[in-house]
């Protein structure tokens, strides 16, 4: 038995009725796209690496996660967003049967992962209200 599982996916009926198992699907085909596979913990170790320069420089990393011209909360692969105190960098990712979203704060060093086995939407709002909660959180 292997040590790497991977978590079933589903689909929303046809019929709207619940879900149904949507089976194994090869990303090989999009590797350059997203088409990895990986775990929550290890999104959160991305992450963190990110956040403590381990992967880029803070002047890179600054760059890469600053608006490009005028692209109102985009900037180079990542949303950005946030206010003075709580600057955020972000990424969702999904492909059938699958959702996914990274949230960081590099200024408060909290970086939150949501992984998803079903198609939809709100992850991304999902992510950002419990970094609220967090952020909340450390200022008490």
């Amino acid at each position: 038995m292997s040590c790497f599982q991977r978590s079933e996916i589903y689909v929303v009926k046809p019929d709207r009725t619940g879900f149904g198992h949507l089976g194994l699907l090869s990303l090989g085909w999009k590797w350059g796209g997203g088409g990895m596979e990986s775990s929550a913990y290890d999104r959160v170790r991305f992450g963190m690496q990110l956040v403590d320069e381990k992967i880029l420089s803070r002047e890179s990393l600054t760059k890469m996660t600053t608006e490009i011209d005028d692209c109102n909360d985009y900037a180079y692969g990542w949303n950005i967003g946030g206010h003075a105190d709580a600057r955020y960098f972000a990424k969702a990712g999904g492909q059938p049967g699958a959702r996914s979203y990274v949230l960081i704060h590099p200024d408060k060093r909290v970086v939150i992962v949501l992984l998803c086995n079903t198609s939809g939407r709100g992850i991304g709002q999902l992510a950002r209200d419990i970094g609220e909660l967090v952020l909340a959180d450390q200022r008490e």
